[in-house]
């Protein structure tokens, strides 16, 4: 059972809350509204006040649209998968968090990489 977490967010459904937790805590303090990084677009920060519209929001700025970044060898540049590439990735100049990691988390990127495919799915025409 979680406790103290805000009641749209306990009742979403399982595969919502930690991956949009994960992001929010990994990736959110750069990837918001008025970060460092604003004006990519790309939004992992979330309002516990108002969490439907803040994952809304995620997957707004996350599917169908193309990424900046291009790493060699990555065919897509669709933003999901690009995020996912870099999540993978221990090269210093392409790995997401940039800093203070030298390892994959694994069950971070699993969980990320579930909660991507289903969202992709349900999102497709």
């Amino acid at each position: 059972m979680v406790k103290n977490l805000p009641p749209p967010l306990v009742a979403a459904p399982p595969r919502i809350a930690p991956a949009l937790g994960y992001l929010h805590g990994n990736c959110g303090h750069c990837h918001n509204e008025a970060g460092a990084v604003a004006g990519i677009d790309l939004i992992f920060a979330h309002r516990a006040a108002d969490s439907a519209a803040s994952a809304q929001r995620t997957v707004q700025s996350l599917f169908g649209r193309d990424s900046r970044f291009r790493a060699p060898g990555v065919a897509s540049v669709h933003r999901e998968n690009v995020v996912l590439q870099r999540m993978s990735s221990t090269n210093p100049y392409s790995r997401m968090p940039p800093l203070g990691v030298s390892i994959v988390d694994r069950d971070g990127l699993a969980l990320v990489e579930q909660w991507i495919r289903q969202t992709a799915k349900e999102t497709s025409p």
